[in-house]
């Protein structure tokens, strides 16, 4: 399946999920947050992708959401509970129950959520 900003590459049993925005710094636009989920999902269903690796083209990982998407959002004047909404495949809620690794790789900066700069701020306490 293809996907505006996503690229999908494979190498034996590791397939590396490519957020493929670098112009935007990998912003999360509303097709890769409709896409990142369908991604993960299609790749579950191959039996030979044993690891999943999230990564960045280009100098950021990502920069969080696009926020020009989120200017152009009209308001629903519904609100939503924390925990509760979509995304199920990329929480693993509709994931097969087999073994496996998802990784997340990161070259260059990010930022989002109130956080720049490199991530994470010190692997010591995973890496001797």
């Amino acid at each position: 399946m293809g996907y505006q900003h996503l690229e999908i590459t494979r190498d034996g049993h590791v397939a590396t999920l490519w957020l493929n925005r670098p112009e935007k710094l990998n912003a999360l636009s509303e097709d890769m947050w409709q896409d990142i989920p369908k991604a993960i999902a299609d790749l579950d269903e191959d039996g030979e992708i044993r690891v999943i690796v999230l990564a960045g083209r280009g100098t950021a990982f990502t920069v969080g959401i696009d926020i020009g998407m989120l200017a152009g959002l009209q308001p629903t004047g519904r609100r939503r509970r924390a925990g509760r909404g979509g995304g199920g495949a990329a929480r693993g809620r509709d994931r097969k129950r087999r073994p496996g690794l998802t990784a997340g790789v990161q070259e260059g900066s990010q930022a989002g959520a109130g956080t720049v700069g490199p991530w994470p701020p010190s692997c010591s306490a995973c890496c001797p």
